[in-house]
């Protein structure tokens, strides 16, 4: 059985990524296609994938990329969400981003033209709750942590 451990692995990855990209940027409808396109990508990215047919095949088979009712590759909606999920975590982590629960929002109509002063007033006044405010045509949406006593 082929095993990929260490840097290895992270070469599979990085050639599995670019199929995928590859796939989901493009119609092919041939394995041919595919190791063609892929060999021009390698010189794009200054990057060796070293890609046979047979790897080709296991990879279209590891990642489930099948041929559609047309004719071409596609990825499958699992993987497509997958990779969307795996890229959201990266970018959370990133970002240091963290969670507000539960968060309330207020919604305040007033006259239009008045909406930005009120949404300073309200973070002002609240900017210990106040997560963030939404202005718009005479309407103040008010993003916050815990109920704000006082404000009507």
């Amino acid at each position: 059985m082929h095993k990929e451990n260490g840097p290895k692995s992270r070469a599979v990855r990085k050639r599995q990524e670019a199929l995928v990209d590859l796939i989901l940027g493009g119609k092919y409808n041939s394995q041919q296609a595919i190791l063609d396109a892929l060999k021009e990508k390698e010189k794009s990215l200054d990057e060796e994938f070293g890609i046979s047919q047979s790897t080709l095949s296991r990879d279209l088979q590891v990642l489930k990329i099948d041929k559609s009712p047309e004719g071409f590759y596609v990825v499958s909606s699992n993987l497509e969400e997958e990779r969307m999920g795996a890229a959201l975590d990266g970018l959370l982590a990133l970002a240091n981003a963290k969670a507000h629960h539960p968060v309330d929002f207020t919604c305040i109509t007033c006259d239009e033209g008045y909406e930005k002063l009120i949404a300073k007033g309200i973070r002002g006044k609240y900017k210990e709750k106040v997560l963030a405010t939404i202005c718009d045509s005479g309407t103040v949406v008010i993003m916050h942590s815990s109920s704000i006593q006082g404000l009507f």
